[in-house]
């Protein structure tokens, strides 16, 4: 694909990453195994670049733009537009960021770990959590089917005494996130309210998606909604 040709806009994000991991500079975006959060990652490292050149990424690739078209958006030259993106596709190429794409969110964090710099990553995982928090209460008032409280927040006599125990099978979670905890041995609810982010993100094929999901859904559960039952009594 010439970057003179608009990408596909359904076919984001392999479109980026065949730029990213071009022949052209001896990678191969086919032999790599990408994180399941990619889509994550890649919002994450567009708002490092800064907001106009992440937006310009995004109108290109996620939204299939011509180069004429994002330079209209941003009252530029249809050249500028090509350098903004070039120069995001080389930042992105930095092995590090490689990386980050590569092993996800959580793959970061147990390097930074290793290396002694769990403070910094700690912070990065925070600022992208939140994005997704937003992102995600965005959708939710669209579609209205789950509560927008604020997570983690027990409001009073509003939960049975026992809601500790309760078995985490009375959420509202994907198979993926259920599946996850119970391999994990998280079975009951109280143990679930007492896990941190980074607990449920070393947990295996749980990403940052799956963190926002368990934090919503479980944070409607303590605010005395989103069981799928209510006990008998």
């Amino acid at each position: 694909m010439g970057k003179t040709s608009p990408p596909r806009a359904d076919e984001y994000p392999k479109n980026l990453l065949a730029h990213i991991y071009s022949s052209e500079f001896g990678l191969d975006a086919s032999a790599v195994k990408f994180s399941e959060d990619v889509e994550a990652v890649l919002d994450y490292l567009f708002s490092t670049l800064g907001e106009r050149t992440g937006e310009v990424l995004r109108m290109r690739y996620k939204g299939g733009k011509s180069l004429e078209q994002i330079g209209d958006a941003f009252s530029i030259s249809r050249e500028r537009a090509r350098q903004i993106i070039v120069d995001a596709e080389r930042k992105l190429r930095n092995p590090r960021r490689r990386l980050f794409l590569e092993t996800g969110i959580a793959g970061m964090l147990r390097e930074a770990k290793a290396e002694g710099h769990r403070e910094a990553y700690e912070a990065e995982l925070g600022e992208v959590s939140r994005k997704l928090d937003r992102l995600f209460k965005i959708v939710v008032a669209i579609s209205g089917n789950v509560s927008l409280k604020d997570p983690l927040v027990v409001q009073e006599g509003s939960l049975p005494e026992n809601w500790r125990e309760l078995p985490i099978d009375t959420l509202c979670l994907s198979t993926r996130s259920y599946n996850g905890l119970r391999r994990a041995g998280i079975s009951r609810i109280g143990q679930l309210a007492d896990c941190e982010d980074l607990e449920i993100l070393s947990i295996r094929n749980l990403g940052v998606r799956s963190v926002q999901e368990i934090r919503t859904v479980l944070g409607g559960v303590l605010a005395g909604v989103g069981l799928v039952g209510e006990e008998e009594g």
